[in-house]
């Protein structure tokens, strides 16, 4: 994901862009911390950014980090947040797009997903989700820590 120009968009177009980020902020703050601390850890950013449909590489995050933290203390609240995501597109899936990418991990097809192969998608491949990150994840998706992962369950959180 590339930081779009700074184009002058339409007074329309910025509202709905603005309205479409405090939507999605909303939304990926209800799965990942429905409590709305309002502050954040830095570390977190990745995770919260990539649940709100946009698609970060490590140096956006490491952009948006400055954006955010400009004083270096470690933390950045949602306003910040949304403040430096209006560079930046939103990209939207469809149920159907986050089901096959799902389904792409689940290798032998049973619907669930051991977490060693779900780690190695995650930290390996493509824009790498940090060890804590994973290891965050996985206290949702497998809090009993039986190993696996059921692709319904983490469809659904992406979604």
């Amino acid at each position: 994901m590339k930081a779009e120009k700074e184009e002058q968009k339409p007074p329309g177009e910025q509202d709905q862009h603005k309205e479409q980020l405090e939507s999605n902020l909303m939304r990926a703050l209800d799965k990942y911390d429905p409590a709305h601390r309002g502050v954040y850890q830095l570390k977190e950013l990745g995770t919260i950014v990539r649940l709100m449909g946009v698609d970060p590489t490590l140096k956006d995050i490491e952009t948006m980090g400055k954006q955010v933290d400009p004083t270096h203390a470690g933390t950045f609240t949602e306003a910040q947040l949304l403040e430096a995501l209006h560079r930046y597109p939103i990209r939207e899936f469809t149920g159907k797009d986050i089901d096959e990418a799902v389904n792409a991990i689940d290798v032998d097809n049973d619907g669930s997903i051991d977490t060693q192969t779900l780690k190695e998608a995650l930290t390996e491949h493509a824009e790498k989700f940090s060890q804590e990150e994973f290891d965050r994840l996985m206290d949702v998706l497998d809090p009993g820590k039986t190993g696996a992962v059921k692709t319904a369950d983490l469809a659904n959180l992406i979604k």
